[in-house]
């Protein structure tokens, strides 16, 4: 309705959809299995229409008792098939209303899941997530998959640009914004967007560059070309193998790290 309303009224929307799909909660339907991925709706995809059916949903009963009809049985695979669903309902209504040459749909992460990486030091198990930018009508000059680091704080000064209110992010601020324009990579010629990515849980720190990446264990990875399971990176052992490029790209990591060291003077966790 909202999407509608503002397309009867001439006026750009914007949408922050933040799923809950993805995190375990308590399963009141089937209370034996406890914390996990709850059961969703069931759904059906027609490969000839292209289109979900989403069953009807009956629970019945009470005090901890339930029967139901038209749930699967839950599961981290069945989440993402949700978020698959509402995603395509999303598409369905752009085409509908006409503006779907006229939208941006960003569709990202903050981490992975308890089970793979969530507050896992190694690797990047946790914050190396998809990004992923469909934008049919805006003529971009990067399409497909691209193998280019992107930072959840580049959204920030992404969508002031996206929305012509760069003006507003300029003004002072209390603190420092260390987010960097992605839009410009997407619709120019403009080669690369980031030389590293930083994130951290507590005290303890990751950075990656292009070449090499330490994990919060303070193990080096070699990452200058990517791995089919994003995961499987050769160690770093013997840093006099390689050539000097990578030395120098962890010297200069080690210093971005130094300044982000404040754990102890300005932490955001208790």
């Amino acid at each position: 309705d909202f999407m509608k309303r503002s397309n009867d009224d001439d006026k750009p929307f914007f949408i922050f959809h933040n799923s809950k799909l993805g995190h375990k909660a308590f399963n009141f339907i089937q209370p034996e299995k406890g914390n996990d991925y709850p059961p969703t709706p069931e759904l059906t995809w027609d490969e000839a229409t292209r289109s979900y059916t989403r069953a009807e949903v009956t629970i019945t009963g009470s005090n901890g008792e339930y029967e139901a009809e038209g749930i699967n049985n839950g599961g981290i695979h069945r989440h993402i098939e949700y978020v698959d669903y509402m995603l395509w309902q999303y598409v369905e209504h752009l085409k509908r209303l006409g503006i779907m040459d006229n939208t941006i749909i960003i569709f990202a992460s903050d981490n992975g899941t308890t089970e793979w990486g969530k507050g896992s030091p190694e690797r990047q198990r946790g914050p190396h997530v998809p990004f992923v930018v469909y934008a049919p009508g805006m003529q971009m000059t990067k399409q497909g998959r691209q193998e280019e680091m992107v930072h959840v704080v580049d959204l920030l000064p992404t969508l002031a640009d996206i929305m012509g209110a760069e003006d507003v992010i300029e003004q002072p601020v209390k603190y420092k914004r260390h987010g960097k324009n992605l839009w410009p990579y997407l619709t120019t010629s403009q080669p690369r967007h980031r030389i590293m990515v930083y994130s951290y849980i507590r005290d303890l720190q990751l950075i990656r560059g292009r070449l090499v990446m330490r994990d919060a264990d303070r193990n080096w990875w070699r990452v200058d070309e990517e791995v089919e399971d994003y995961d499987s990176y050769p160690p770093i052992t013997n840093w006099r193998a390689l050539p000097v490029r990578f030395r120098n790209e962890r010297d200069n990591l080690i210093r971005i790290l130094r300044k982000f060291d404040v754990y102890d003077t300005a932490h955001d966790f208790e």
